[in-house]
Formats: C-alpha cells, sequence, structure tokens
C-alpha cells in the first residue's frame, strides 16, 4: 500500500470518529449505555383509605370518578420531573385485618398517568384493606429519594342491614284462650257458683211437694185404720185434707 493510500484512510477513520462523538454527546451517552433502574421504597407505611391525612371521599379520585361503593382507589407519586420510567411496582395490603401483608399488587394492576410531568400510577382494592408499604423500580430518581401515597378514595360499602325478626302480637282476650282456672274464656256467665251448692230448679221442687204429699196421705190412711180398729169417735176419723 502506497504512502497516499495510508494517509487516506487515517483521515478517514478520523472522520467516523468525530461523526460518532457528536451522536453520542447530542443523545447524552444513551447510546453508550443504558440507565440502570433505581429502587424507590414507600414512604407511608400500615395506612387506610380512609386516613383522614389521604382521603379524599368517594367518587371524588379524578383517576377514577365511576369509583364503585365497595372499593378504595389508591394514587401514588414520583416527586419531581427526572423520574422518566415505571419498571416495578410492589404494594403489599393486608386484607383480613391480622396486621400482616397477605396480598401483593404490581405494575400490571397499576394505571400510569402523568402531572404535569411527575409520574403517576393508580390502583383499586376492595373496600377496607390496608396498606402495610411498597417499593418500585424507576429510571431515574424521584425527589427524596422516595415515592408518596399522595391521596386515597376509601369506599362507602357497609354491611347487609339485619332483617328484623317479627313480633308476635298478644291476642285479645275472650278470643277463645283459657282464663287460668281450666275453663273457657268469656264472660263467666256460664260458670258455676264456687261457693254454694246447686241451685234449686222449679222441677225439683215440685218432685219434692208431691213427694211430700203422699207421705201426708199415705199416714192419714193409715192412721184412719187404726183408729177404726181401735173404735175412736167418728169425728176423729175422718180424713185429714191437705
Amino acid at each position: 500500500m502506497t504512502m497516499r493510500a495510508r494517509l487516506a484512510g487515517v483521515v478517514a477513520g478520523g472522520a467516523l470518529a468525530l461523526f460518532t462523538g457528536a451522536v453520542l454527546a447530542a443523545t447524552g451517552g444513551t447510546a453508550a449505555a443504558a440507565e440502570d433502574p433505581t429502587m424507590v421504597d414507600l414512604r407511608q407505611s400500615d395506612v387506610t383509605a380512609d386516613d383522614p391525612e389521604f382521603d379524599l371521599g368517594s367518587g371524588n379520585c379524578e383517576e377514577k370518578l365511576d369509583q364503585g361503593a365497595d372499593e378504595d382507589i389508591w394514587v401514588f407519586v414520583w416527586p419531581g420531573n427526572a423520574v422518566e420510567e415505571l419498571v416495578s411496582l410492589t404494594l403489599n395490603f393486608d386484607t383480613d385485618g391480622d396486621g400482616t401483608a397477605d396480598t401483593t399488587l404490581t405494575e400490571s394492576d397499576a394505571t400510569p398517568t402523568l402531572d404535569n410531568g411527575t409520574l403517576k400510577v393508580w390502583v383499586s382494592t376492595p373496600a377496607g384493606w390496608t396498606l402495610v408499604d411498597g417499593t418500585s423500580e424507576v429510571i431515574g430518581a424521584p425527589a427524596g429519594g422516595k415515592f408518596n401515597l399522595t391521596h386515597s378514595c376509601a369506599g362507602t360499602s357497609e354491611g347487609p342491614t339485619p332483617t328484623p325478626t317479627p313480633v308476635p302480637t298478644p291476642s285479645e282476650p275472650g278470643e277463645g284462650e283459657g282464663n287460668g282456672n281450666g275453663k273457657g274464656g268469656g264472660n263467666g256467665e256460664d260458670d258455676e257458683s264456687e261457693e254454694g251448692g246447686l241451685p234449686v230448679t222449679g222441677i225439683q221442687v215440685g218432685g219434692l211437694a208431691a213427694v211430700g204429699a203422699g207421705l201426708l196421705a199415705a199416714g192419714a190412711v193409715a192412721l184412719l185404720a187404726v183408729r177404726r180398729r181401735r173404735g175412736l169417735p167418728a169425728e176423729l176419723t175422718e180424713p185429714i185434707e191437705g
């Protein structure tokens, strides 16, 4: 290779190097090496959606205005405009109130949104869950080094109202119920007297009178027969009229 050819190659290589350097400078060097994700923790812990510090009230989160009564809305923000991308998100919840996280939501459960260039996401959970803690991986670095629960909207769902047990209406007196002494209800007009004997009826009085008259007549006949046998005066032998 001649000296001229060698010089031409050197000039061409230098020109390529200058062009590549200019491109890298214009793109901030991203072509040389990708930025590694930054691990960022959630600032809040052990908080419920109805916490007065965060709760805006059911249906007041603009992220989901059609919020259901049985769901809580949680909105998170990475402060500042330096975070370019959310790589991963882990939110741990306690669903049964025992103080231990038992359910995890991730970035696939979150809906991203932007607020004047600031990265935000929101998630929905059944009403009553407790947010235990959270972590994330992002490209960039948020102000303060943590991401925040910016606000929430607690649901208003309550338990079903129990149906009252009907109370039976007491029966009125005299409607066929007993009066407590084994006799039927009523005004007591048919009850027999409990102090005296049985009442004397007209039939019983007439029977006694007839028996008495018969006994008197039989006695008179017997007396007349005896007197006749003894020879008593006639006026004494006349029958006694009843």
